[in-house]
């Protein structure tokens, strides 16, 4: 390449000088920008920015690292399905209809239907992968406590039935 840059300096017109200079100072190489001083685009300016934005990169590296801990440790199952919450919710019925495959009574049990949806497509491919029946009961019940998070937040804030009929309603609720 220096046979040739020395040619097109001696010989060469504008357009060709600029080729030639362009094609030296876009040069990849192995070592990279920052490994040697000067390489790449031969400008110490670009290399200590590099330099700079690898040091800035490892340490966001750091942050993400420690807030991926936070994360972990913030949200661990226990506190995003609190285990005496977890313990009241009844799945057995759903146990019974997913294992029967019964899709219509699965809509009976299951007011939001993404929720179903999710639950039917888990059972089919992932429920027999955990190991304890612990597990799976959880499972059961984390899906019908997201559907009833989801139907409480779709609800209409003003609610027009009166009190004593939304009573009645309930009581009959199992």
């Amino acid at each position: 390449m220096d046979k040739k840059k020395q040619l097109v300096e001696a010989f060469g017109t504008k357009k060709s000088i600029k080729k030639v200079t362009s094609m030296l100072t876009n040069m990849v190489d192995e070592d990279g920008i920052t490994n040697k001083p000067n390489r790449g685009v031969r400008d110490a300016r670009l290399a200590a920015r590099a330099e700079g934005i690898e040091e800035n990169q490892a340490e966001l590296r750091k942050d993400v690292a420690s807030r991926d801990t936070e994360r972990q440790q913030l949200y661990t199952r226990d506190k995003l399905l609190q285990p005496d919450l977890m313990t009241q919710i009844p799945y057995k019925k759903t146990h019974e209809a997913l294992s029967k495959g019964d899709s219509e009574a699965l809509q009976g049990l299951f007011v939001n239907t993404m929720v179903r949806i999710s639950l039917e497509k888990f059972y089919a491919g992932r429920f027999d992968l955990l190991a304890t029946g612990s597990e799976k009961k959880l499972a059961l019940r984390a899906f019908i406590y997201l559907d009833c998070l989801v139907s409480l937040q779709r609800m209409p804030m003003h609610i027009e039935l009166p009190a004593e009929e939304l009573t009645t309603r309930f009581k009959t609720v199992p």
